[in-house]
């Protein structure tokens, strides 16, 4: 359902949120408020709990730095990439 979404909508639909791992109750207020309203803004708007994004946001920040510093050792992208 979701890929359908992504391949007839004119814009990106935001309960991608969900898959990316934003907060469900952030994803539904996006939608509900439009954008609008939030508390904070990181890598997502954030409507509640806004410690523990502040948490995750500096958790993102810091992997991306160990993997552009790593990227610029001269490490490819493929041998970056881990399997779950």
């Amino acid at each position: 359902m979701l890929r359908k979404r992504i391949e007839t909508s004119d814009c990106f639909p935001h309960e991608i949120g969900v898959f990316l791992g934003y907060p469900i109750k952030d994803v539904k207020a996006f939608i509900e408020k439009k954008g609008k309203e939030a508390v904070m803004c990181g890598e997502w708007k954030v409507y509640y709990d806004v410690q523990e994004a502040m948490c995750f946001f500096c958790k993102l920040k810091k992997c991306k730095e160990v993997y552009a510093k790593v990227y610029h050792t001269g490490r490819s992208i493929y041998d970056m990439t881990v399997s779950a």
